[in-house]
This record gives structure tokens, sequence and C-alpha cells, in this order.
């Protein structure tokens, strides 16, 4: 008796004939995932190269097959983010918001970061965002990450001041913060270095 998965093949193989269906056609594998990080970054060059030219369709399911294969880390947040890029050539800002959102938690990088609030601004929803921050770090003041982004958006509605307090107090809760570098050289905002990592008696100076 042949073992099951033969015994699914054959079948499979039955069904299609007796539906006069081609095999190829109603059920092909996709291609292999290859290299992790190399097939990520030839997907993610082939996809820029499609959009550029005007071919968004094929650039979102070169994309989708690459994130089949790449779920996790820089190479999945990279792919994220030139997706958030598709969506708004395919006139989908709701969805652009929801692939750079995605990106930046798999990543933290200013310019994902920049591209989500830009993609809120095209949604017309940059107001309620920004309602929607405050109103969960009334709850959550911890979060270091949401008042960076709530700083971001202060700082595309010219709200300066806001933006800084809402900085200041990302530094105070992230003082290595993977945003500090881009803060310090665009604001005021880091007159002395990061606070030393903590140290116990005996390492060092404290």
């Amino acid at each position: 008796m042949p073992p099951p998965c033969l015994r699914f093949v054959l079948g499979l193989c039955l069904a299609l004939h007796l539906l006069n269906v081609p095999s190829a056609q109603a059920y092909t594998l996709p291609p292999p995932c290859g290299l992790g990080s190399q097939n990520a970054s030839s997907s993610l060059q082939e996809a820029q190269r499609l959009r550029e030219e005007g071919n968004a369709p094929l650039a979102y399911r070169t994309l989708q097959q690459a994130l089949l294969c790449e779920r996790y880390g820089s190479g999945a947040a990279r792919l994220y983010h030139e997706l958030g890029f598709v969506h708004l050539a395919l006139q989908e800002p709701s969805l652009a918001v929801a692939s750079f959102q995605t990106a930046l938690r798999l990543q933290p990088n200013v310019t994902v970061a920049q591209h989500l609030v830009e993609a809120w601004k095209t949604t017309g929803r940059l107001p309620q965002a920004l309602q929607h921050l405050n109103a969960y770090l009334r709850y959550n003041p911890e979060d270091g990450d949401a008042w960076f982004m709530l700083g971001l958006q202060h700082a595309y509605q010219g709200n300066v001041e806001a933006s800084y307090t809402a900085w200041r107090q990302h530094l105070a809760l992230q003082p290595r913060s993977p945003y500090r570098g881009w803060l310090c050289s665009t604001t005021p905002l880091c007159p002395v270095p990061p606070a030393p990592w903590p140290c116990t008696q005996g390492s060092g100076p404290c």
C-alpha cells in the first residue's frame, strides 16, 4: 500500500484527470525561498524596479512572494517598507500605513517613521492619528517609541515645541534610542552624551 503522501498525490492527479484540468495550471508549487536575506534583497530590488517602471501590481506580487520566505528581521522590514510605497502607487494609502507600521515594528528606522507619518497625511487622518496616540499615551506613558512617533506627528503639523516635548520624553525613557543620532543631529535636544550603560561596583566609573 503506498504511503499517505503518495496516496494524496495519486488522488490529486486522478481528480485533475477527471476534471480535465492541466495539473500545472491547477496546482503550482511556489518557487523555493533561496538564501534568506539574499532572496529578500533581490526581491526588493526587483519590486523597486517594477514600481518605478509603473508596474505596481507585479511589484506587489513580487513582495508578497518574498514575504512568504522572509517574515522577520531587517530583511522583512525592508520588504514591508517597499510594500508601503507599492500600496501608495496603487492608491491604497490605508494599506501603506499598515505596511510602514509593520516595517517600523520589525526594525526602528527614522526614514520609515517619516514615511509612515507622510502616509497618514495622504489618508487625511494625521489629526486623528495624533489624537489616538495622545489617548494611548495617557494609559501607556512608559512607551518610548510612542513618544517618538508623537513628536514626529507634531513636527509634521508644525508644532515644534510640542514635538520637542515629546522627544525629550522619548529620550528620557530610552537614553540609547535608535533614533537618538537623528534627534541629536536635527534638534537642540542633545547637549550631553547619552547615559552610560548600567554598571556594577568595581566595574568602572558610573
